[in-house]
């Protein structure tokens, strides 16, 4: 009889601390939830326009764990030129399963309203994403979080500049005088521009000449510069002697050059846009004459 309560004693005190251990396991794997491996793998551009960059943060989520776990949320944190965007999203509580792995696609915008480009000298900025995903397991009474870090550069997108180089005298006959105005275009970007339209009015010395559009759609290389004619004929009856004198006599002249156009951004083998932007420029443009010109 003894014995028979002693070996019951004995399978008492091996259940219990079968069941202290199994209690301490899984009291280490919810502790060790923040061990689960996560890591962003790329970050990628997925858009771009004049005035935003869109990009996809891939990251790498392994659970190494007995136990399955639950993808929230997330939250990333951008930090550029002493500019900070937040945003957050939910993951809809994507399940995890033990000792598995899986991809996420995290969006991360970065907009430059609050931003001031022109001040900006280089054509890439710097900065820093900060990603927060929270995790849900069955053994955590709360929500479990992984912070990673990850720093780049991306584009800082600025509009064509456009101006006029230079007004051409081609041609003086009786009643007309032909000239060329040559719009001057300057792509200040990392990638191509294709600049679909541009309508202006150009005015010398505060008086409207012409108003007019870009003969053609231009594609202006990384970094690169394209000049385009737009050929005129002035009736001088019409425009007056002062502005014959000018394309005739002068060296040079004061223009301004205000207008709207469209433009698309060339980022790999895609074209965004086109965009829609408004310019204006002013300065002084040289006067060119055929040295067999004259009147």
């Amino acid at each position: 009889m003894k014995q028979i309560k002693t070996g019951s004693l004995l399978f008492s005190i091996l259940c219990l601390t079968l069941l202290f251990s199994a209690c301490l396991n899984l009291e280490e794997s919810a502790m060790s939830m923040e061990a689960v491996d996560i890591k962003i793998t790329s970050v990628s551009i997925d858009a771009i326009t004049f005035d935003s960059v869109h990009m996809t943060a891939g990251v790498s989520v392994r659970n190494p764990l007995p136990i399955d776990v639950a993808l929230l949320s997330f939250t990333n944190t951008i930090e550029a030129a002493g500019l900070t965007i937040t945003s957050s999203g939910d993951l809809e509580s994507t399940p995890l399963k033990s000792r598995s792995s899986t991809e996420l696609q995290i969006p991360v915008t970065v907009s430059f309203d609050e931003l001031d480009k022109e001040s900006l000298e280089s054509q890439e900025l710097p900065y820093t994403l900060t990603l927060d995903i929270a995790f849900h397991s069955p053994l955590s009474g709360r929500p479990l979080n992984s912070t990673l870090s990850y720093s780049d550069t991306l584009p800082v997108p600025r509009l064509p500049r456009i101006s006029v180089q230079e007004v051409v005298v081609s041609d003086f006959r009786l009643q007309t005088i032909s000239f060329d105005i040559v719009l001057h275009i300057e792509n200040p970007n990392l990638f191509p521009v294709h600049l679909e339209e541009a309508a202006f009015l150009f005015a010398v010395n505060e008086k409207p000449w012409l108003t007019s559009d870009l003969p053609e759609a231009v594609q202006i290389p990384a970094g690169g510069e394209r000049s385009v004619a737009v050929p005129v004929q002035f009736n001088y009856l019409e425009a007056g002697m002062a502005t014959v004198n000018l394309l005739v006599a002068e060296k040079k002249l004061d223009y301004t050059l205000e207008g709207s156009g469209k433009a698309g951004i060339l980022w790999g083998q895609r074209l965004f846009g086109p965009f829609s932007f408004e310019y204006s420029s002013g300065d002084t443009a040289t006067i060119i004459r055929p040295d067999s010109f004259g009147l």
